[in-house]
C-alpha cells in the first residue's frame, strides 16, 4: 500500500514539475518582441550597415589628417648606362637603391571635406535611428501575430465549452427520448449540432497552427520547435484618446526613428550637394619629402663606398606647395552637381511625403483606438444579453419549451458574440499598444 501511495505521488510530482516546466517556458509578448529583436535577419543586416556607415564617418574624419607615404626601389643597370659616382655613362653593371618619403597635408579643397564630414555624420546618425526603425517594424509584426495566436486560442476554448456542451444536450436528449420526453427528431438534431460543433472546432485548431506558424516567422523561431505564449485577456475598461492628432504628430516627428531617419537622409543629401560645388573652385595643399639612394658597381675592383656614408651624402629634402585650378574637364564638374540637385530634390519630396504619411498614421491610430473602444463596449454588452438568453434558452429546451434547432441558433449567437468580444478586445489592446508608441513609449519596455 505504502508502495503504491509512494508510485501516485511520483507521477503526480512529475505532472506538476511538467505543468510548471512548460509555464516558464512560455513567451510573453515582450519575450516574444524581445527574441525576434535579437534574431530577426533584418536586424542583423541593420547592425551591419550601421558599421558600414560609422567606418564612413570616421574616413571622412581622416581626410583632414596629412597623408604620408614611403617607397623603396632597386633596380638593376646593364650594357652603357649612367655611372651613379661620375655621372657619366660607362659600359659597367650598376645595383641601385632608391629611398624616398613623402607627406602631404590638403589645406582648402572647396569645403568639400567638411561638407562630406558632415554627410557621414547625417548617415551615423540615420544608421542608428535606422536600425531602431527595423526593430520597431518587426516587434509591430510581432505584436500582431501574437495577438492573433491569442484571439485563436480563446475561439478554441470557447468551442471546446461549446462541444461539451453539445454533448452533454446530447446525452440529456438521448435520456429523454429513453423516457419517451424528447422525439427522435430532437435527439438527431443534437446529434448534428455536435457534429457541427466539431467541425467548427477542428477549423479553428488549424487556423489556430496558422496563426503560431506565422508567430514563429516574425519571431524567426525554429519552426520545428514548439512555441507557447503567455497572456491572459482579462477583463479591462476600455479607455480612448483625447489626443489631439496634430499636436502629437508636431512632438512625434521629433523622437520616432522614421521621422528622423527621413530627417538625417535630407540632412545628408544637403551636404553632398555643397560637397558637389567643392569641384568649381581651386585646392590648395602642402607637401615635403626626403630622398636617399645607395649604388654598387657590380664585379669592380675598386671599393663602394658604405650603405651609411651613402645614405647621407646621398639625401635630400623639399617642401613645396601645389594649387590646382579646375578649367574644363568635359562638363562632368557640371553634371555632377545637377546631379546632386535633383538628388536633393528627390530626397526633400520624400521627407515631405514621410511627414504627410506620419501625420496621417497617427490621426488614423487615434482613431482606430476611439473606434475600437466604442466597439468593444458594445461587443460587451451584446455578449452578456447573448450570454443571459443563451441560459434561459437551455432551461426551457431542459423543460421542452423550445426545440433542439433553436437552442442551437441561441448557442451560434452566443458563440459569435463571444468570439466579437475577444477580437474587440484584441484589436483595443493592438490600437493601444500602437497610440502608445507614437506618444514615444516603446514596444519593448
Amino acid at each position: 500500500m505504502n508502495s503504491l501511495r509512494k508510485i501516485i505521488l511520483l507521477i503526480v510530482a512529475s505532472l506538476l514539475s511538467l505543468i510548471n516546466g512548460s509555464a516558464q517556458n512560455a513567451y510573453t509578448l515582450q519575450e516574444c518582441m524581445i527574441y525576434a529583436r535579437e534574431h530577426a535577419p533584418a536586424n542583423h543586416r541593420q547592425q551591419a550597415q550601421s558599421r558600414i556607415y560609422n567606418q564612413d564617418r570616421v574616413e571622412a574624419i581622416g581626410a583632414f589628417l596629412p597623408s604620408a607615404n614611403a617607397s623603396i626601389g632597386g633596380e638593376f643597370d646593364f650594357g652603357r648606362s649612367l655611372d651613379p659616382g661620375t655621372n657619366t655613362y660607362k659600359d659597367n653593371k650598376y645595383f641601385s637603391n632608391n629611398y624616398s618619403g613623402t607627406l602631404q597635408l590638403p589645406l582648402f579643397q572647396g569645403l568639400v571635406r567638411i561638407n562630406n564630414y558632415k554627410m557621414t555624420k547625417a548617415m551615423d546618425r540615420m544608421g542608428l535611428h535606422q536600425k531602431q526603425l527595423i526593430e520597431d517594424q518587426v516587434s509591430l509584426r510581432v505584436l500582431n501575430a501574437f495577438y492573433n495566436v491569442v484571439y485563436y486560442k480563446q475561439l478554441v476554448m470557447q468551442l471546446t465549452g461549446q462541444l461539451e456542451e453539445s454533448e452533454r444536450n446530447l446525452y440529456q436528449s438521448l435520456r429523454m427520448e429513453e423516457l419517451g420526453l424528447k422525439a427522435g427528431a430532437d435527439v438527431a438534431q443534437m446529434e448534428a449540432n455536435v457534429a457541427s460543433d466539431r467541425f467548427a472546432l477542428i477549423r479553428q485548431e488549424n487556423l489556430l497552427r496558422v496563426a503560431r506558424l506565422e508567430l514563429k516567422g516574425a519571431m524567426n523561431y525554429p519552426m520545428e520547435d514548439s512555441l507557447a505564449i503567455r497572456e491572459s485577456l482579462e477583463p479591462v475598461l476600455p479607455q480612448g484618446s483625447d489626443i489631439d492628432p496634430d499636436s502629437l504628430f508636431e512632438s512625434a516627428r521629433n523622437y520616432l526613428p522614421g521621422s528622423l531617419v527621413a530627417n538625417f537622409q535630407l540632412k545628408g543629401m544637403k551636404s553632398a550637394y555643397k560637397s558637389s560645388l567643392a569641384s568649381f573652385f581651386p585646392s590648395f595643399s602642402l607637401f615635403a619629402g626626403y630622398n636617399t639612394r645607395y649604388f654598387e658597381v657590380l664585379k669592380s675592383e675598386g671599393a663602394t663606398e658604405s650603405f651609411k656614408k651613402q645614405w647621407k651624402n646621398n639625401a635630400g629634402q623639399y617642401v613645396g606647395m601645389q594649387v590646382s585650378i579646375p578649367i574644363f574637364n568635359r562638363l562632368s564638374n557640371l553634371s555632377n552637381r545637377r546631379r546632386a540637385k535633383y538628388r536633393l530634390e528627390m530626397q526633400q519630396a520624400d521627407y515631405e511625403e514621410t511627414m504627410l504619411k506620419l501625420n496621417q498614421e497617427i490621426a488614423q491610430s487615434i482613431s482606430d483606438l476611439n473606434g475600437a473602444v466604442q466597439e468593444y463596449i458594445q461587443a460587451m454588452r451584446k455578449m452578456n444579453a447573448a450570454d443571459i438568453a443563451h441560459t434561459v434558452n437551455r432551461r426551457k429546451f431542459e423543460e421542452g419549451m423550445i426545440s433542439a434547432l433553436e437552442l442551437q441558433n441561441s448557442a451560434n449567437q452566443l458563440a459569435q458574440a463571444k468570439a466579437e468580444q475577444v477580437g474587440m478586445h484584441v484589436q483595443f489592446l493592438i490600437r493601444k499598444k500602437q497610440v502608445e508608441y507614437y506618444q514615444g513609449i516603446p514596444f519593448i519596455k
